[in-house]
């Protein structure tokens, strides 16, 4: 065989050999470059900044006027996280009640994103629940965390509940090893005499501000969203925690990635696309908090964003992050043991 023939050889074979990479090993490679920052290179936190220095910016600076009317302001449960006018979700006002509540549109009606009900704006979340033809809730919090109110309970747990026009009933509710909780409620709207079944799904295991204590649960609650929601003929998603923006933003970012990724992309990126995966976690948050101020609130949701993503559309990231979790656990069983024993084995 001569040189040349030799060389093109070669090159051929190098071609079949490189590999096109898939949306999810673009995002992957981008997420292990932010904990390897060289000179061009931003970390995970430059990144977050970023996206928090231009939150600052009158971009994002929407109007909230009609969370500030006097008979609404009651109805914030904070006087810092209200609703932009534009992505707002308004209420009818039947029997002269009012149009608002805390709570927006999310990616297109996808989701609404909304505070953890007070006392008195529970039967406006059931207002809502019906008149935007809801079918599953997504809870991320507590009603109580560290002695701090952060959602009353506004469900029924055996009897049913009447709030002006609707009605309440519990009819079941299972666990998930103490971390998942789901529930399911029979809302009726007396005036016209209509049932739907409504789905309450609640992780217990993440505290404000923080994460959940394992990626695994939280990309099981996605999958269990998607099964209870599928086909996504319904209305939208209601997600809460507390305030409506920390753990629901992340909620959201990574439920619509998620699909965005498994959905929108060719299972082989071409490299002009290269830089758009890259730059999905960051465009997503911004673009959220252009719909409801302050989504993803702590560079640690953010960071958990990428996590939660690469679980839930990488089998492979998924299954390493179990064997991690897997030897994590048994680390502290084992050194519990040898705290009861007071001895170690030799």
């Amino acid at each position: 065989m001569c040189f040349s023939r030799v060389i093109s050889f070669c090159m051929q074979e190098g071609r079949k050999k490189r590999r096109v990479p898939k949306p999810t090993d673009v995002l992957k490679e981008h997420f292990k470059a932010l904990h390897r920052p060289g000179t061009d290179q931003m970390s995970i936190s430059d990144e977050f900044r970023f996206i928090e220095e231009l939150s600052m910016t009158e971009d994002y600076d929407l109007p909230c006027s009609c969370a500030l009317l006097p008979d609404n302001i009651p109805r914030n449960r904070y006087v810092n996280v209200l609703p932009f006018d534009d992505t707002r979700v308004l209420l009818s006002q039947e029997d002269g009640g009012s149009d608002y509540i805390n709570a927006n549109w999310i990616e297109n009606h996808t989701y609404i994103s909304t505070q953890g009900p007070t006392e008195e704006t529970i039967g406006d979340f059931w207002r809502m629940i019906w008149e935007h033809r809801v079918y599953v809730i997504v809870m991320l919090t507590k009603e109580e965390e560290n002695g701090t109110a952060k959602c009353n309970c506004y469900w029924p747990n055996d009897l049913e509940v009447t709030w002006g026009n609707i009605t309440v009933k519990h009819l079941e509710t299972t666990e998930d090893t103490k971390q998942l909780i789901q529930r399911k409620f029979s809302v009726k709207n007396i005036r016209l005499d209509e049932v739907r079944i409504v789905h309450m799904l609640q992780c217990v295991t993440w505290p404000d501000h923080g994460l959940p204590e394992s990626p695994e649960v939280f990309v099981r609650l996605l999958e269990t969203v998607d099964v209870i929601n599928s086909p996504p003929t319904h209305g939208p998603i209601v997600v809460h925690c507390s305030a409506g923006i920390g753990r629901s933003g992340t909620f959201c970012c990574v439920h619509s990635l998620s699909h965005t990724l498994r959905e929108n992309y060719p299972e082989k990126v071409p490299p002009e696309m290269k830089a758009e995966i890259e730059q999905l976690v960051s465009n997503t948050v911004l673009r959220l908090r252009k719909q409801r101020a302050g989504m993803v609130q702590t560079r640690e949701q953010y960071y958990f964003c990428y996590v939660a993503v690469l679980a839930a559309c990488d089998p492979k990231f998924r299954r390493s992050l179990l064997r991690k979790e897997a030897q994590r656990e048994a680390k502290r069983l084992e050194e519990a043991r040898l705290g009861q024993d007071g001895t170690e084995e030799g």
